[in-house]
């Protein structure tokens, strides 16, 4: 089986500046990709380098991105827009500050889906029902009728979800997608990405500093300092076994907490 995203020998910089060097992974279908690392380690550069959003000054200088025998890299800007989408998603960090404050979420998934394909705005709202109600955001009409702020941080990062898998996308890469959340949120929201890749069968890649999610979820772990491979493989031989030292400080550096019984 061919990988449904090949980075070979990726290298990123931000006005002539290195930002990742020399990175390789692979991505297989309905596969989770974890990539932890400290923060400024090129993490969420990575991913937006995938995405096209590197914004003004970055550019990927070295390697290719394959996206199912296509290269990413050297694809005309027209026609990576419409892969932008319907064949790779996002989940931002914040997903708040990702929507537009002045219109309603109902309103910007919408714009999404008529972008891609002729639909009624009736049908986009059956569209988000589906996916809204599978994550637990029953209240959905709601939700569709609110703009941002009028949101909770887990309800942004559910709309958020919603947003970016209402193309059902084969590929959703989400950067940080739970770090703003509180705790009980984050566990939540961690559930419903699973429950993505269950209904939809679709690859992930999932940037993060929490160990525990990767632990968690993914299938494959890529661990990155000052922008260059320290660990790839899977999770559990890197986790349980890791040979680099700074995996080694990055598994010591996650609290662990233990009951101490009264006598």
């Amino acid at each position: 089986m061919e990988p449904l995203l090949s980075a070979e020998h990726i290298t990123i910089c931000y006005n002539g500046i290195p930002a990742v060097q020399d990175v390789s992974f692979q991505v297989e279908p309905g596969e989770i990709l974890g990539i932890v690392g400290e923060s400024g380690s090129g993490k969420s550069t990575l991913i937006r380098g995938v995405m096209g959003l590197l914004g003004e000054g970055g550019m990927i200088t070295g390697g290719d991105i394959w996206y199912k025998g296509e290269n990413l890299k050297d694809m005309p800007e027209k026609k990576f827009r419409k892969y932008q989408g319907p064949e790779i998603g996002m989940v931002f960090q914040d997903c708040k500050a990702a929507f537009c404050p002045v219109r309603t979420v109902g309103a910007q998934i919408y714009e999404a889906l008529s972008a891609h394909e002729k639909i009624t705005k009736k049908e986009a709202e059956s569209r988000a029902r589906e996916i809204m109600e599978k994550i637990g955001l029953t209240d959905y009409k709601r939700v569709l009728r609110s703009y941002p702020f009028e949101l909770s941080g887990g309800m942004n990062q559910r709309a958020g979800i919603c947003a970016a898998m209402i193309l059902k996308p084969a590929l959703l890469l989400a950067d940080e997608p739970t770090s703003a959340l509180d705790v009980t949120v984050q566990k939540q929201v961690a559930e419903e990405l699973l429950l993505m890749r269950r209904e939809y069968h679709t690859a992930m890649i999932l940037v993060t500093h929490n160990m525990g999610l990767v632990k968690k979820t993914a299938d494959k772990i890529l661990v990155l300092k000052d922008g260059r491979v320290r660990e790839y493989g899977k999770t559990a031989d890197v986790l349980e076994n890791p040979r680099d030292l700074y995996t080694k400080k990055l598994m010591d550096s996650v609290l662990s907490l233990k009951r101490i019984r009264s006598n």
